[in-house]
């Protein structure tokens, strides 16, 4: 038997990074995993399997807050019901480590990926640089571990992009090869 699912599983994210509108973005998805488990609870009460319909989280961002992303990363990695994610243009920045975090990841054969090293704004005293670079040192150390787990890419592969002290960008092909989408569509 299947359940009807009348939540809405598609998720449309063309636009920058910010609190707000990950703060969006993540209530979503909390409230689908709610009904979810809901319905698999109902279902057991009559003898019956419920598997939910995975939420398809379409991107196209060129990026913004780390902190945000971070956020909607640690929601995302622990949903019970699977999150597939569609880079549909580009994910690039913090986009790209939300495109990476799908349990499923697919893009298109136009998508593009950009990766950099982590940065942050150098205004105010001495002391505030050095307490600026202690957390943005221990913030690109978050960034990653996690693109390490969730990519073929190494902790060396990071270091040369880093040290190019440029933009990576990564055509939909390259992500495949390099483990960052799981299908090209």
């Amino acid at each position: 038997m299947n359940l009807e699912n009348p939540l809405e599983r598609n998720i449309f994210f063309y636009t920058d990074v910010t609190q707000e509108t990950i703060g969006e973005i993540s209530a979503i998805i909390v409230e689908i995993e709610s009904h979810d488990k809901r319905l698999k609870k109902h279902a057991a009460v009559f003898g019956l399997d419920y598997t939910p319909e995975p939420i398809k989280f379409y991107i196209n961002t060129p990026g913004g807050d780390a902190y945000a992303c971070l956020g909607l990363v640690g929601i995302m990695r622990n949903c019970t019901t699977p999150i597939h994610t569609i880079a549909t243009g580009c994910a690039m920045s913090a986009g790209f480590i939300m495109a990476i975090n799908g349990h499923k990841r697919f893009c298109f054969e136009s998508s593009s990926y950009m990766w950099h090293e982590a940065g942050y704004m150098a205004l105010g005293k001495t002391t505030e640089h050095e307490e600026n670079m202690v957390e943005s040192i221990r913030l690109q150390k978050i960034i990653d571990k996690n693109i390490i787990e969730k990519t073929g890419l190494s902790a060396k592969d990071l270091k040369k992009i880093y040290r190019s002290k440029q933009d990576k960008y990564i055509s939909a092909e390259e992500a495949l090869k390099l483990g960052i989408v799981d299908e090209i569509l």
